[in-house]
């Protein structure tokens, strides 16, 4: 989702994710994913204006059929502007 509302000037991996399973899913699940102006402003602040990496951490619920959270789903992106759009620090 990030690749997609970024410009190719960032390159975006996973870096890590991690399942906290919290009870069994006996009927169909489902996750809603979220990707907000506020993160994509942050993205596209400083934190990746000179080449640094901005390693966001995000979470999403698994919820069944009645709403209820079966697993939680977290994970870690490393975002980084390719070397030729980096900001030149000091001209």
């Amino acid at each position: 989702m990030v690749m997609r509302n970024r410009d190719r000037s960032y390159t975006v991996w996973d870096k890590s994710a991690e399942v906290e399973f919290l009870k069994p899913g006996r009927s169909t699940v489902s996750a809603h994913f979220r990707l907000t102006g506020e993160m994509l402003d942050e993205i596209r602040s400083n934190t990746t204006a000179d080449g640094s990496k901005y390693l966001p951490r995000y979470h999403v619920d698994i919820t069944d059929a009645e709403d209820q959270t079966v697993a939680r789903v977290f994970k870690t992106l490393h975002i980084r502007r390719k070397p030729d759009t980096r900001s030149r620090i000091g001209g």
